[in-house]
């Protein structure tokens, strides 16, 4: 498959350029950038080049080729499986692409929370609370609350 993009600039922004993207089977993308009769190209791995747009753009890319398969069963029912079993899924009357797009969005943000913000290691928070009523804070604060905010900041402490 090849696309072609058009109307777009250098960085000069004056120089009309072309971009001409094709894919080779998935080992490479090849990239061409037409700059009037100069042409120059460049082979990427397409895991790498997604990983980079979404990383400058701020956007999660998904190849198609990544998403489960699709089964369909004699009793009509369209069904897609997870790699670890959930969110596993079974088409209902009531779906439609826009549904299921936004469950999709509604997961991923989930994921993407999870991944900024891991679970607290409730030892870390144990081990933190004691240090904190040994070096004497039991009075001043709360040390359960204070070791909590820590382990969420990074802190960890390792105990002989």
């Amino acid at each position: 498959m090849t696309t072609t993009v058009p109307n777009f600039y250098a960085a000069d922004r004056r120089t009309p350029l072309s971009l001409v993207i094709q894919e080779d089977g998935g080992e490479h993308l090849h990239i061409e950038i037409h700059r009037g009769d100069q042409r120059e190209q460049i082979n990427v791995d397409p895991a790498v080049f997604l990983d980079a747009v979404g990383s400058e753009l701020g956007v999660l890319a998904i190849a198609k080729a990544d998403l489960p398969e699709v089964k369909h069963f004699a009793d009509g029912r369209v069904y897609a499986e997870t790699d670890n079993g959930f969110g596993d899924y079974t088409l209902d009357k009531k779906d439609t692409p826009e549904r299921l797009i936004g469950h999709a969005r509604a997961l991923l943000a989930l994921a993407a929370h999870l991944e900024a913000h891991p679970p607290v290691d409730e030892q870390q928070v144990e081990a933190l609370t004691e240090a904190l009523i040994e070096a004497g804070l039991r009075e001043k604060v709360v040390p359960a609350m204070v070791a909590r905010r820590l382990v969420e900041f990074g802190y960890r402490i390792e105990r002989a």
